[in-house]
């Protein structure tokens, strides 16, 4: 009887733990955005203070969350330029690479390595 009751509680615990991850897969539309939402909350309620001394609470807000998407933006535009310029870049990249590991040799060795001649 107490192994049976044993075995029970561990199908049960097991179903329950199946029956969470589940719920929190479904749910994963709407919790991640509303993770962000009080991440962002708690990050930017310092400057909404500070401006909130100067020109009130509802025009504070709309500031912050303005300045804080345009410094979003700008900083994934400057990504974006890096990533678009990066394939123009390569070649030369590759080749700086190349003659680099040409010319290293082993440490305390001057010249090429063994490994780097070409047949």
């Amino acid at each position: 009887m107490d192994d049976a009751l044993h075995t029970l509680k561990s199908w049960v615990l097991f179903a329950g733990f199946v029956l969470v991850v589940c719920v929190l897969y479904w749910a994963q539309a709407i919790l991640v955005p509303v993770a962000l939402a009080i991440l962002l909350t708690f990050v930017l309620s310092p400057a909404v203070t500070w401006f909130q001394g100067w020109i009130g609470r509802i025009p504070a807000v709309l500031v912050t969350v303005a300045l804080a998407f345009t410094i979003l933006g700008l900083a994934g535009w400057g990504l974006a330029r890096q990533m678009n310029a990066w394939p123009r870049n390569c070649p030369a990249i590759s080749t700086t690479s190349g003659r680099k590991s040409r010319t290293s040799g082993a440490p305390g060795r001057a010249g090429p390595s063994r490994n780097s001649r070409t047949r």
